[in-house]
This record gives C-alpha cells, sequence and structure tokens, in this order.
C-alpha cells in the first residue's frame, strides 16, 4: 500500500469529468484489448471497484486506476477504502489502467499477474 501523502508523483486530483470520461472509454477499451478481452475484467466489470488518482509524467496529467473485483482480499477487507493501492500478483482480481483525459484514450490497460 502506498501512503498518497508521501507518493511524489501524485500531483492532481481528477475532476469527476476526468473520470467519466474514463468510465465511458473503459468497456470499450476492456473488449478490444489483448491481454483483457479473454479475462475476468472483460465478463465481470461491473464487479470491479475503482481507484483513480492523478499523476504527472513527462509534463501531461494522467489517471491512474486501480481495478478491485468485489472478492479479492482489498476489498472483502475493506484496505482498498483506506490506502492506494499497488498489488503484485493476484491475478485478475486486481487490473491496471492508465488513461489521458487531453486525448480521452486509455494508453495502458492490463491484469495482475498470476497469483
Amino acid at each position: 500500500m502506498i501512503d498518497l501523502r508521501s507518493e511524489p508523483r501524485v500531483s492532481w486530483t481528477p475532476s469527476r469529468e476526468d473520470i467519466l470520461l474514463f468510465e465511458k472509454a473503459l468497456p470499450r477499451a476492456v473488449i478490444t484489448n489483448a491481454h483483457t478481452r479473454q479475462s475476468r475484467i472483460a465478463r465481470e466489470l461491473p464487479n470491479y471497484k475503482r481507484q483513480y488518482v492523478g499523476v504527472m509524467r513527462n509534463g501531461r496529467r494522467e489517471l491512474r486506476v486501480t481495478l478491485l473485483h468485489n472478492s479479492s482480499n482489498a476489498v472483502r477487507d475493506g484496505s482498498w477504502l483506506t490506502a492506494y493501492l499497488q498489488v503484485m500478483g493476484g491475478g485478475d482480481n486486481y487490473g491496471h489502467v492508465t488513461f489521458d483525459p487531453r486525448t480521452r484514450r486509455i494508453t495502458e490497460l492490463f491484469p495482475n499477474g498470476p497469483k
């Protein structure tokens, strides 16, 4: 877990519009992405909670989103509500997405590695 207050890359708060634009782009991206189109993420997208964080990379804003399945340990124990999670492993209980709010495009999308 990462405390957002100490993470130097975290530098802006996504607006409601940023999140809505991301959510509009996500379903299509999931079913067309080679890493996710055959995954549980594609089949059960409504069953994933999200954590949103704004970061700067090369002078540009990025929205980073962690996907957490309702059956994941982080959702079941509630830890996702109190800390930004960067989970290694865990399979498709977790996924990571990067969204460019300027271009309104998802630039990275992948499930976690095997459990």
